[in-house]
């Protein structure tokens, strides 16, 4: 007998290699790990906005076919595995960065980069320690997709998923673990619109 608990039902997973419903509006790939054989298929799916986070990261983001509609939700030590280093202004990094891959990267961290190729760099500078919880970051990337699947803007979904993201580990307080901000964003959201 297994002892996993069972899945949330409002949570959709499909395998890379299956067809995507029609319905579709936005995808996300990475949080909890992604098996080799479907990071490519789900990387190369440029006819919907893509959340990248973590496992779905590109090998070589040179080679990344983006565009506006493509984030890439790196923490620093990603980032620093796809882009090199991060410089003294992780600003310039992040904007150097999102020009280089053409992708929208939102660099995380105590200070947060959502840096885009064309538009100035959005910062959001109010750190939260519990933040660097295993798990959080998924989250992030998750509130992400559903703002840009709801019809946002993907950059300014990233900024909104950010301050909702911080927001929400405000609410929870000290202790918290990434479950607890799903719990919380609700509440984040309705006080944000």
């Amino acid at each position: 007998m297994s002892t996993a608990p069972p899945l949330s039902p409002e949570i959709m997973v499909q395998d890379a290699g299956e067809p995507t419903p029609a319905k579709t509006t936005a995808l996300l790939a990475g949080p909890g790990g992604l098996a080799d054989m479907h990071r490519r298929p789900v990387r190369e799916r440029t006819d919907l906005a893509r959340v990248l986070d973590s496992a779905a990261l590109p090998d070589d983001p040179d080679a990344m076919d983006g565009n506006d509609d493509t984030i890439l939700t790196p923490h620093r030590g990603e980032f620093e595995r796809l882009f090199g280093a991060v410089s003294s202004n992780a600003i310039d990094g992040a904007v150097d960065a999102a020009r280089r891959c053409g992708c929208i990267v939102v660099l995380k961290g105590p200070m947060t980069v959502i840096a885009s190729p064309q538009d100035d760099p959005i910062i959001n500078d109010r750190p939260n320690p519990a933040l660097a919880t295993a798990g959080t970051g998924d989250v992030l990337a998750g509130i992400i997709a559903g703002l840009v699947a709801q019809g946002m803007v993907p950059r300014l979904a990233a900024a909104a998923g950010v301050w909702l993201h911080l927001e929400a580990a405000d609410a929870v307080g000290p202790g918290l673990i990434a479950s607890d901000l799903g719990r919380a964003v609700g509440s984040s959201l309705a006080a944000f619109r």
